[in-house]
Protein backbone atom coordinates (compact mmCIF):
# COMPACT_ATOMS: atom_id res chain seq x y z
CA UNK A 1 0.00 0.00 0.00
CA UNK A 2 1.40 3.38 -0.32
CA UNK A 3 2.15 5.52 2.38
CA UNK A 4 -0.27 8.27 3.37
CA UNK A 5 1.71 10.91 2.63
CA UNK A 6 2.56 10.01 -0.84
CA UNK A 7 -1.21 9.35 -1.06
CA UNK A 8 -2.49 13.08 0.40
CA UNK A 9 0.22 14.28 -2.43
CA UNK A 10 -1.68 12.82 -5.11
CA UNK A 11 -4.80 14.02 -4.33
CA UNK A 12 -4.07 17.70 -3.71
CA UNK A 13 -3.19 17.18 -7.51
CA UNK A 14 -6.84 16.51 -7.92
CA UNK A 15 -8.36 19.65 -6.46
CA UNK A 16 -8.09 23.20 -6.88
CA UNK A 17 -5.42 24.59 -4.90
CA UNK A 18 -6.60 27.57 -2.27
CA UNK A 19 -4.61 30.54 -1.62
CA UNK A 20 -4.14 30.53 1.66
CA UNK A 21 -3.85 33.89 3.57
CA UNK A 22 -1.43 34.05 6.85
CA UNK A 23 -2.79 36.16 9.82
CA UNK A 24 -6.31 37.23 8.70
CA UNK A 25 -7.89 39.44 11.41
CA UNK A 26 -9.66 37.01 13.40
CA UNK A 27 -8.02 33.60 12.55
CA UNK A 28 -7.22 32.14 16.77
CA UNK A 29 -5.54 29.62 18.49
CA UNK A 30 -6.15 27.95 21.55
CA UNK A 31 -2.85 26.36 23.55
CA UNK A 32 -2.70 24.68 26.89
CA UNK A 33 0.41 25.93 28.82
CA UNK A 34 1.71 23.77 31.70
CA UNK A 35 4.92 24.28 34.02
CA UNK A 36 6.62 27.46 34.59
CA UNK A 37 7.35 29.47 37.79
CA UNK A 38 4.00 31.11 38.31
CA UNK A 39 1.22 28.64 38.26
CA UNK A 40 -1.06 31.42 37.60
CA UNK A 41 0.01 31.22 34.32
CA UNK A 42 -0.91 27.89 33.39
CA UNK A 43 -4.37 26.94 31.50
CA UNK A 44 -5.70 27.91 28.73
CA UNK A 45 -3.75 30.47 26.05
CA UNK A 46 -5.48 32.12 23.12
CA UNK A 47 -3.52 33.67 20.57
CA UNK A 48 -5.45 35.88 17.94
CA UNK A 49 -5.21 38.58 15.36
CA UNK A 50 -6.02 41.28 15.54
CA UNK A 51 -5.74 44.10 13.26
CA UNK A 52 -2.68 46.03 11.82
CA UNK A 53 0.28 48.25 13.06
CA UNK A 54 3.98 49.50 12.00
CA UNK A 55 6.88 48.43 13.67
CA UNK A 56 10.49 50.15 12.30
CA UNK A 57 8.64 51.16 9.13
CA UNK A 58 7.36 47.64 8.53
CA UNK A 59 3.90 46.86 8.12
CA UNK A 60 2.71 44.17 10.16
CA UNK A 61 -0.16 42.01 12.20
CA UNK A 62 -0.90 42.66 16.14
CA UNK A 63 -1.34 39.12 17.21
CA UNK A 64 -2.64 39.01 20.55
CA UNK A 65 -1.99 36.19 23.11
CA UNK A 66 -4.78 36.00 26.12
CA UNK A 67 -2.78 34.19 29.08
CA UNK A 68 -4.69 31.92 31.70
CA UNK A 69 -3.91 34.64 34.03
CA UNK A 70 -6.07 37.44 32.24
CA UNK A 71 -2.76 39.46 31.18
CA UNK A 72 -1.91 39.96 27.50
CA UNK A 73 0.73 40.58 25.43
CA UNK A 74 0.81 41.55 21.67
CA UNK A 75 3.40 40.22 19.82
CA UNK A 76 4.27 42.07 15.92
CA UNK A 77 4.14 39.55 12.70
CA UNK A 78 4.08 40.03 8.97
CA UNK A 79 3.76 37.87 5.70
CA UNK A 80 4.91 37.92 2.44
CA UNK A 81 5.34 35.43 -0.45
CA UNK A 82 4.75 32.80 1.46
CA UNK A 83 7.52 33.40 4.85
CA UNK A 84 6.34 34.55 7.88
CA UNK A 85 8.15 36.82 9.83
CA UNK A 86 7.80 37.69 14.19
CA UNK A 87 9.78 41.36 15.64
CA UNK A 88 12.16 39.82 18.25
CA UNK A 89 11.85 43.16 20.97
CA UNK A 90 15.17 42.08 22.10
CA UNK A 91 17.37 42.13 19.00
CA UNK A 92 15.19 44.69 17.44
CA UNK A 93 14.40 43.13 14.25
CA UNK A 94 11.92 40.87 12.29
CA UNK A 95 12.82 36.99 12.21
CA UNK A 96 11.40 34.55 10.15
CA UNK A 97 10.24 31.17 11.23
CA UNK A 98 7.77 29.97 8.54
CA UNK A 99 8.66 29.90 4.71
CA UNK A 100 6.89 27.75 2.43
CA UNK A 101 8.92 27.99 -0.59
CA UNK A 102 11.62 25.35 0.77
CA UNK A 103 11.95 22.33 -1.02
CA UNK A 104 12.87 18.93 1.30
CA UNK A 105 16.57 18.77 2.40
CA UNK A 106 16.53 22.95 2.79
CA UNK A 107 16.97 24.38 6.07
CA UNK A 108 15.38 27.63 8.20
CA UNK A 109 17.49 29.47 10.94
CA UNK A 110 15.84 31.14 13.66
CA UNK A 111 16.19 32.33 17.08
CA UNK A 112 17.86 31.23 19.53
CA UNK A 113 20.64 29.02 17.65
CA UNK A 114 17.01 26.61 16.72
CA UNK A 115 16.80 25.27 12.88
CA UNK A 116 14.60 23.13 11.13
CA UNK A 117 15.31 20.68 8.21
CA UNK A 118 12.21 20.13 5.56
CA UNK A 119 11.43 16.59 4.96
CA UNK A 120 8.66 16.67 3.15
CA UNK A 121 5.47 18.53 1.09
CA UNK A 122 2.17 18.15 0.08
CA UNK A 123 -1.28 19.94 0.35
CA UNK A 124 -4.33 18.39 2.08
CA UNK A 125 -7.95 19.69 3.11
CA UNK A 126 -6.87 21.38 6.69
CA UNK A 127 -9.64 23.89 8.39
CA UNK A 128 -12.00 23.90 5.25
CA UNK A 129 -8.63 24.44 2.78
CA UNK A 130 -6.50 23.03 0.53
CA UNK A 131 -3.16 24.31 2.58
CA UNK A 132 0.21 23.67 1.78
CA UNK A 133 2.00 21.12 4.69
CA UNK A 134 5.63 20.51 5.76
CA UNK A 135 6.85 17.78 7.21
CA UNK A 136 10.17 18.75 9.30
CA UNK A 137 12.95 17.69 11.70
CA UNK A 138 12.93 20.54 14.52
CA UNK A 139 16.52 21.08 16.13
CA UNK A 140 16.20 22.62 19.57
CA UNK A 141 16.91 20.46 22.39
CA UNK A 142 16.67 17.37 23.92
CA UNK A 143 13.20 17.87 24.82
CA UNK A 144 11.55 19.28 21.86
CA UNK A 145 13.75 18.10 19.15
CA UNK A 146 11.64 15.90 16.77
CA UNK A 147 9.59 15.49 13.89
CA UNK A 148 6.79 17.84 13.19
CA UNK A 149 4.19 18.85 11.01
CA UNK A 150 3.80 22.97 9.91
CA UNK A 151 -0.10 23.70 8.14
CA UNK A 152 -0.02 26.99 5.79
CA UNK A 153 -1.96 29.47 7.89
CA UNK A 154 -1.79 27.60 11.24
CA UNK A 155 1.92 27.27 11.53
CA UNK A 156 3.37 24.24 13.72
CA UNK A 157 0.28 22.14 14.08
CA UNK A 158 1.45 18.58 15.85
CA UNK A 159 4.53 16.30 17.16
CA UNK A 160 5.05 12.93 14.85
CA UNK A 161 6.45 10.58 18.54
CA UNK A 162 6.23 7.02 16.47
CA UNK A 163 4.57 8.27 13.22
CA UNK A 164 1.65 9.44 15.50
CA UNK A 165 0.79 13.16 16.23
CA UNK A 166 0.44 14.67 19.64
CA UNK A 167 -0.46 18.29 20.58
CA UNK A 168 2.35 18.61 22.85
CA UNK A 169 5.75 21.11 22.66
CA UNK A 170 3.47 23.22 19.77
CA UNK A 171 3.39 27.15 19.93
CA UNK A 172 2.98 29.06 16.35
CA UNK A 173 5.90 31.14 17.72
CA UNK A 174 8.45 28.60 17.11
CA UNK A 175 11.15 30.14 19.61
CA UNK A 176 8.38 29.75 22.35
CA UNK A 177 7.46 25.97 21.13
CA UNK A 178 9.09 24.76 24.38
CA UNK A 179 8.59 21.35 25.70
CA UNK A 180 10.48 22.12 29.66
CA UNK A 181 8.02 21.26 32.20
CA UNK A 182 10.43 19.00 33.09
CA UNK A 183 13.29 21.16 34.03
CA UNK A 184 11.25 24.00 35.84
CA UNK A 185 10.27 25.59 32.13
CA UNK A 186 7.04 25.73 30.49
CA UNK A 187 5.60 23.42 27.78
CA UNK A 188 2.86 24.24 25.20
CA UNK A 189 0.06 22.01 23.71
CA UNK A 190 -1.73 22.81 20.62
CA UNK A 191 -5.53 22.42 20.64
CA UNK A 192 -7.00 23.77 18.12
CA UNK A 193 -7.33 27.04 15.51
CA UNK A 194 -10.83 28.39 13.99
CA UNK A 195 -10.78 30.61 11.29
CA UNK A 196 -13.90 32.30 9.30
CA UNK A 197 -16.72 29.37 11.41
CA UNK A 198 -13.73 26.52 10.20
CA UNK A 199 -12.09 24.79 13.22
CA UNK A 200 -9.23 22.64 13.22
CA UNK A 201 -9.95 20.64 16.10
CA UNK A 202 -7.56 16.93 15.68
CA UNK A 203 -7.05 16.34 19.27
CA UNK A 204 -10.23 16.66 21.26
CA UNK A 205 -9.16 19.85 22.82
CA UNK A 206 -11.12 22.87 21.48
CA UNK A 207 -13.56 24.90 23.04
CA UNK A 208 -14.03 26.97 20.20
CA UNK A 209 -16.23 24.55 19.41
CA UNK A 210 -17.96 23.60 22.62
CA UNK A 211 -16.88 20.50 22.71
CA UNK A 212 -13.57 20.17 25.42
CA UNK A 213 -12.99 17.81 28.38
CA UNK A 214 -10.72 19.05 30.43
CA UNK A 215 -9.98 14.95 31.26
CA UNK A 216 -7.49 13.89 29.00
CA UNK A 217 -7.19 10.40 30.00
CA UNK A 218 -10.81 9.68 28.33
CA UNK A 219 -8.88 7.04 25.71
CA UNK A 220 -11.24 4.95 23.46
CA UNK A 221 -10.58 0.65 23.19
CA UNK A 222 -9.77 -0.14 19.48
CA UNK A 223 -9.16 -3.57 18.54
CA UNK A 224 -7.69 -5.32 16.79
CA UNK A 225 -4.74 -2.64 16.42
CA UNK A 226 -3.01 -3.08 14.21
CA UNK A 227 -5.98 -3.16 11.77
CA UNK A 228 -5.94 -5.02 8.46
CA UNK A 229 -9.49 -5.27 7.25
CA UNK A 230 -11.22 -3.77 10.10
CA UNK A 231 -11.30 -2.32 14.06
CA UNK A 232 -14.13 -1.68 16.62
CA UNK A 233 -14.28 1.06 18.41
CA UNK A 234 -16.04 1.17 22.38
CA UNK A 235 -15.71 2.96 25.46
CA UNK A 236 -15.71 1.84 29.27
CA UNK A 237 -19.43 1.13 30.88
CA UNK A 238 -21.08 3.84 32.44
CA UNK A 239 -20.22 6.72 29.23
CA UNK A 240 -22.21 8.05 26.90
CA UNK A 241 -21.95 5.60 24.01
CA UNK A 242 -23.75 7.69 21.35
CA UNK A 243 -22.28 11.34 19.26
CA UNK A 244 -19.88 11.49 16.28
CA UNK A 245 -16.88 9.34 15.61
CA UNK A 246 -14.42 11.25 13.39
CA UNK A 247 -10.96 9.06 11.93
CA UNK A 248 -8.31 11.87 10.71
CA UNK A 249 -5.16 11.10 8.74
CA UNK A 250 -1.92 12.93 10.11
CA UNK A 251 -2.68 16.07 8.89
CA UNK A 252 -5.68 16.42 10.42
CA UNK A 253 -7.71 15.50 6.74
CA UNK A 254 -11.14 13.56 7.85
CA UNK A 255 -11.71 10.16 6.51
CA UNK A 256 -14.90 9.45 8.77
CA UNK A 257 -17.28 11.15 10.30
CA UNK A 258 -20.74 9.72 11.75
CA UNK A 259 -23.22 9.13 14.41
CA UNK A 260 -22.87 5.69 15.69
CA UNK A 261 -23.65 3.98 18.89
CA UNK A 262 -20.83 2.58 20.37
CA UNK A 263 -19.36 -0.35 20.01
CA UNK A 264 -18.96 0.51 16.53
CA UNK A 265 -16.91 -1.55 13.42
CA UNK A 266 -15.04 0.41 10.89
CA UNK A 267 -14.11 -1.25 7.75
CA UNK A 268 -10.19 -0.19 6.56
CA UNK A 269 -9.85 -2.04 3.21
CA UNK A 270 -9.87 1.15 1.11
CA UNK A 271 -7.13 2.55 3.61
CA UNK A 272 -3.84 3.93 3.01
CA UNK A 273 -1.28 2.12 5.21
CA UNK A 274 -0.39 4.38 7.72
CA UNK A 275 -1.39 5.59 11.68
CA UNK A 276 -4.76 7.69 12.23
CA UNK A 277 -6.30 9.31 15.07
CA UNK A 278 -9.77 9.16 16.28
CA UNK A 279 -11.99 11.17 18.11
CA UNK A 280 -15.40 10.09 19.97
CA UNK A 281 -17.45 13.40 21.08
CA UNK A 282 -20.90 12.87 23.02
CA UNK A 283 -22.41 15.97 25.72
CA UNK A 284 -19.38 17.89 25.79
CA UNK A 285 -16.77 14.86 26.38
CA UNK A 286 -14.35 13.72 24.52
CA UNK A 287 -12.46 10.24 23.63
CA UNK A 288 -9.68 9.58 21.88
CA UNK A 289 -7.68 6.89 20.40
CA UNK A 290 -5.18 5.97 17.61
CA UNK A 291 -5.48 2.88 14.83
CA UNK A 292 -2.11 1.58 12.92
CA UNK A 293 -3.14 0.34 9.35
CA UNK A 294 -0.47 -1.87 8.20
Amino acid sequence: MKSTFTTLIFLALALPLFSQTWLADGQTWEYDITGGWDPSGNGKLVLQVEGDSTVQGVSCKRMIQSFPNATKQVVYTYAEQEKVYVYDPYTGVFEKIYDFTLVPGDTLHFQWGRKYVVDSVGVAQIAGANRKFQRIQLFGNSLDSGTYLIAEGLGLVSKMNSSFPESDCIFFFLQNSFCDEAVDGRSYRFRCFSEGGNVYDPYGLCSLNGVWDADENRQLSVFPNPAASHFTVSVEAGHADQGTLMVFDLTGRVLLQSVKTLPATVSVDQWPAGNYYILFTGDLVAFRGHVVVP
